[in-house]
């Protein structure tokens, strides 16, 4: 039987959905493949990013770049409709 010690055990680190938002992957509106929403390049002044930072929607296939500059985050909740990022509303990249 193996002891299990302090370094082995589990330890929540109690994230949260805003701790996932840096980098999301959604299906482009544009060509139906991978696309990235990622922070805005940053100013001079501006520090790190946070949830109200204005966001860019990249698709490295078809060239489609949009950018976000809404104060309003939006979460999706529950499951009856499917999963969107909550800048531009697309719907979250399911790889199959």
């Amino acid at each position: 039987m193996t002891t299990l010690t302090a370094a082995h055990r589990f330890r929540d680190p109690r994230s949260t959905t805003h701790d996932f938002i840096g980098s999301i992957l959604v299906r482009c509106p544009n060509c139906a493949k991978v696309a990235h929403v990622v922070p805005a390049p940053a100013g001079a002044g501006d520090a790190r990013a946070t949830p109200f930072t204005p966001r860019r929607l990249v698709c490295r296939d078809c060239g489609l770049s949009r950018v976000s500059t809404a104060s309003r985050v939006s979460f999706s909740r529950g499951t009856a409709q499917p999963a969107t990022d909550p800048y531009f509303g697309t719907p979250l990249w399911v790889g199959l």
